[in-house]
């Protein structure tokens, strides 16, 4: 019996044509099961069709609108220029729409929700960074669980943070240390909220190097910047897109990069790691999500042109002006750095007590 019968115009076809093609040809087939057992399994086999084939032939024709990237912050930091840098280049390689809607507030928790519940179309997808990570470390309670609610698509960019002080200050990472030594509690670093990579960066430096230093919480770098440089608070970890014009100026001393490897655009600085302070590294990540249940088709297509986008050469020119570097890796590889990061988060907040603000 020949299931699928060759047609002269298959492969003209849409992929999504050819699919309701097979699909029809192996009903016909099924339909005619006639012995009762095969007849139910053939009843089975059909529901299966009827599911497969429409959830196969949606993700065929993706995206079939405008879509939606939700960032989960105000516009203007890193990940609102990061995202539109990519929407950009998503609207000319699928010819459709990429529209970013920021929609910040409540520790991304707003925007993460709003694309958690969203209908896992590949329609509507999150663009968000470490934060929503820590802030499953810290909160308790979510009215989510962004590994479990969350498809990973591509892990994009990332920034270590850079640790800087004031001229006044230590001068090396070695001096800061013997200074919280003979001093403890003495020394103050600045922090931007609770879940933000600032704050959780200088807990891990304390955990990992046994000091007692003082948060000094403020809304954000606005508002920590000129204190840090006319020398009311010692110490920030902090974006470098904001810290290197001031250290290449001479109004702030870089110390220490809390990356894996060294900052390209400051290739002096050593890490935190080489400095003295072994297995640290704390970065801001920034990547792609969709709802769960988004078809793989869809996932797959959007990680595949997301990495062939960040790995152009002006891609990789234009986020390292900014401080950051792109990353590479699959699906799978972003879901096991997720739960990485999860976990590293969970054992500071219990060693250091931390809570929601």
């Amino acid at each position: 019996m020949e299931l699928l019968p060759a047609r002269a115009d298959d492969d003209h076809r849409p992929v999504s044509g050819r699919l309701r093609a097979t699909n029809a040809a192996l009903a016909a087939c099924l339909l005619r099961l006639r012995h009762p057992p095969l007849a139910w399994l053939g009843r089975v086999c059909l529901l299966w069709l009827a599911s497969a084939g429409f959830c196969v032939g949606h993700a065929a024709d993706w995206p079939n609108g405008p879509v939606r990237i939700v960032i989960p912050f105000p516009p203007g930091g890193a990940a609102d220029q990061t995202g539109r840098l990519l929407a950009e280049a998503l609207s000319k390689s699928f010819a459709q729409q990429f529209i970013i809607d920021n929609r910040g507030g409540a520790d991304t928790q707003i925007g993460t929700e709003l694309v958690v519940h969203a209908k896992a179309d590949g329609q509507t997808l999150l663009y968000t960074a470490a934060p929503l990570i820590i802030g499953a470390a810290i909160y308790s309670k979510l009215p989510y669980d962004p590994i479990r609610d969350l498809e990973p698509v591509a892990r994009v960019v990332e920034n270590g943070m850079l640790l800087v002080a004031h001229p006044g200050a230590a001068g090396n990472v070695q001096q800061l240390l013997e200074q919280a030594r003979n001093q403890p509690g003495a020394l103050t670093f600045a922090t931007a909220g609770r879940t933000g990579v600032s704050y959780m960066a200088c807990e891990l430096f304390a955990s990992l190097t046994g000091v007692q230093v003082t948060p000094v919480p403020y809304k954000g770098t606005g508002q920590i910047m000129p204190d840090l440089l006319g020398g009311q608070v010692n110490y920030f970890f902090d974006n470098p897109s904001t810290s290197i014009p001031h250290v290449r100026s001479g109004r702030l001393r870089p110390l220490g990069y809390t990356g894996a490897r060294r900052l390209p655009a400051l290739p002096d600085v050593p890490t935190l790691s080489e400095s003295g302070v072994p297995r640290y590294e704390a970065v801001n990540w920034y990547g792609l999500f969709a709802p769960v249940g988004t078809p793989g088709m869809i996932l797959d297509r959007l990680h595949d042109e997301s990495a062939r986008i960040m790995s152009r050469p002006e891609s990789i020119e234009r986020v390292e002006r900014d401080g950051l570097i792109t990353v590479s890796g699959s699906r799978a590889d972003f879901a096991a750095f997720l739960r990485s990061e999860l976990a590293k988060w969970s054992k500071v907040v219990a060693e250091r007590h931390i809570t929601p603000e």
